[in-house]
């Protein structure tokens, strides 16, 4: 995993302006972004950004040596699974933009949206995404797995990807979002899903009592971010399984701690998530 390298997921700070985003990725010491791309947190990287500021992004980026290695965007809107013949058509027009975007700022990988689990038709959504993924084989295409999804475990994501057929598609692994469902996940979801997984989300996630800040509410149960170690993700183990399988992609940190709750200001908890990762690296000798 020498080629292995940390970034900043730019939702953490998505109600800030992107070059505060970035400004802080540099300052607290990350190697790279994952540029938000224009949803329910947010707005930093949208499908009608002008190509001239997103060169200026990009600009601003070698200027202080930071890769984009993501957007993080909502193709595929509702869900793949789920959306009309004329959203598809919006989607797909929506997706070249994006495609635009990432070549300007030199950036591998856009998330996609599978879909929600409720309203089935995986097939459909597989199908879907392979055509997506044909309209430029040298963009990787992520989706992510994520509780509520059509891919809330490491065995569905598998099959999702299989099901797609494409070499630029593969898996945001998120263990943070697995807790909320209850799945089983660890080193063993790493072996499973192998070569599949094209990116990872970090963040530790513990079951709080309802109300706390910044708790959500899923299964009946409420959760939140809690600070690296804290909560229920086997990061040990799994840094471990990943140094097995040589995984040389990113790592994109994406906590969303709240800052009264946590007494901390943001940039001193993403300085902290940072350290503590890369403590568990080089632990396990990633």
């Amino acid at each position: 995993m020498t080629n292995l390298k940390v970034a900043l997921d730019t939702i953490t700070l998505a109600k800030k302006p992107l070059k505060y985003a970035i400004d802080v990725a540099s300052r607290t010491g990350y190697e790279a972004v994952e540029l938000y791309s224009d949803g329910w947190a947010g707005r930093h990287v949208p499908a009608s950004m002008p190509h001239e500021e997103a060169r200026e992004i990009k600009r601003s980026l070698d200027d202080i040596g930071l890769k984009c290695c993501a957007i993080s965007t909502y193709i595929g809107g509702r869900g793949l699974n789920r959306i009309s013949e004329d959203e598809i058509q919006k989607q797909m027009e929506d997706f070249k933009k994006y495609i635009a975007l990432a070549n300007i700022l030199e950036c591998p990988s856009l998330r996609a949206i599978a879909g929600p689990k409720e309203a089935g038709n995986v097939k459909r959504s597989a199908q879907l995404l392979s055509n997506f993924a044909d309209i430029d084989p040298g963009i990787n295409i992520l989706v992510e797995i994520h509780f509520g999804s059509l891919i809330e475990t490491a065995e569905e994501a598998a099959r999702y990807i299989d099901l797609v057929g494409r070499n630029n598609v593969g898996v945001i692994y998120d263990p943070g979002n697995m807790v909320a469902n209850n799945a089983e996940f660890g080193a063993r979801d790493v072996r499973m899903l192998g070569r599949r997984i094209l990116h990872m989300h970090v963040k530790d996630v513990g079951e709080v009592p309802r109300g706390a800040p910044g708790s959500f509410e899923y299964g009946g149960k409420y959760y939140s971010w809690v600070p690296m170690g804290k909560g229920k993700v086997k990061y040990k183990e799994i840094l471990d399984a990943m140094a097995e399988m040589r995984y040389d992609r990113y790592l994109s940190i994406e906590c969303e701690g709240d800052e009264k709750a946590i007494g901390s200001t943001i940039e001193e908890v993403l300085l902290n998530e940072r350290k503590e990762l890369e403590r568990l690296m080089a632990k396990n000798k990633v």
